[in-house]
C-alpha cells in the first residue's frame, strides 16, 4: 500500500513539474500573460519547499531551514506580481517602494533564523548524544550534488555491550569526510541509534552553516542601509 501511494505520489509529482516548466515556456510567448512567470515559478519553490520541510519533519533531521527559505521565497516571488498584475496604482508604488526594504528584511531575517537553528541544532546533538563511543569507517554511501559534486554519507561499525553494529544518519557532505577504516569517536543515545554526534564532521558542516547564514545577514543590512540612504 505505501510502495502504491509512494508511486501515485511520484507520477502526480512529475506531472505538475512538467506542467509548471511547460506552463512557464507558454506565458513566456505572450507579452500579456509574461508576468505569470514569477508566479509559476515561485509555486515551485514553494511546493519543493513544503514538501521537503514535510520530510525533514517526518525524518526528524535537522537543516529544516533550507526548506524554509524556498517557502518563503517561493510565496514572496508568488504574491508580488499577483499583487502588482491586479493592484491599484497607489497600491503598485507602494509595493515598489517596499521591495528593497522587504528584501533586505527578508535576508536578515533569513540568515538570522539559519544561524539560531544550526547553533540550537548542534547544542541540542551535543546533550542528546552523550555517552562516546569509538566508531570505523566501513562504507561511504553517495549521492551526487551541485556542479557534479559527489556527497558521502559515512557508515561507521560500532561494538556495543558486545553486539557490533552500523550507524548510519544519512548526512551527506564532502566536508571532513573519514577514510575507509578511519576511527573516529562518536557521541551516541544508545536507546535511539537512528543518529550519532561525531564533532569533527559535524563542526566544519556548522562553520559552513554559519558562513552562508552571515553573509545573508551581511548583505540583508547592507541592502537596507542602501534603502535608508537612498
Amino acid at each position: 500500500m505505501k510502495l502504491l501511494l509512494s508511486l501515485i505520489l511520484s507520477f502526480v509529482f512529475l506531472m505538475w513539474f512538467f506542467a509548471s516548466v511547460i506552463g512557464m515556456v507558454y506565458v513566456s510567448r505572450s507579452a500579456e500573460l509574461s508576468w505569470l512567470i514569477p508566479v509559476i515559478l515561485g509555486q515551485v519553490f514553494l511546493v519543493i519547499g513544503t514538501a521537503g520541510l514535510i520530510v525533514m519533519l517526518r525524518a526528524k533531521k535537522k537543516g529544516l531551514w533550507i526548506d524554509i527559505i524556498a517557502m518563503l521565497a517561493g510565496a514572496i516571488i508568488v504574491a508580488f506580481p499577483l499583487v502588482y498584475h491586479y493592484g491599484s496604482t497607489k497600491t503598485r508604488d507602494t509595493v515598489s517602494s517596499l521591495v528593497p526594504f522587504l528584501i533586505g528584511g527578508g535576508m536578515l531575517l533569513i540568515g538570522g533564523c539559519g544561524t539560531a537553528a544550526e547553533y540550537l541544532s548542534l547544542k541540542r546533538s551535543a546533550l542528546k548524544y552523550a555517552t562516546p563511543i569509538e566508531g570505523e569507517c566501513v562504507e561511504h554511501r553517495t549521492r551526487p550534488g551541485s556542479g557534479g559534486a559527489v556527497l558521502v554519507s559515512p557508515v561507521y561499525e560500532v561494538i556495543i555491550d558486545g553486539e557490533r553494529l552500523r550507524l548510519d544518519k544519512q548526512s551527506f557532505s564532502n566536508v571532513a569526510t573519514p577514510q575507509i577504516g578511519e576511527k573516529r569517536t562518536l557521541y551516541i543515545d544508545e536507546h535511539d541509534l537512528s543518529s550519532y554526534y561525531e564533532p569533527i564532521r559535524d563542526k566544519r558542516s556548522g562553520v559552513i552553516v554559519y558562513v552562508i547564514t552571515v553573509c545573508f545577514m551581511a548583505a540583508g543590512v547592507l541592502t537596507l542601509i542602501m534603502s535608508a540612504v537612498k
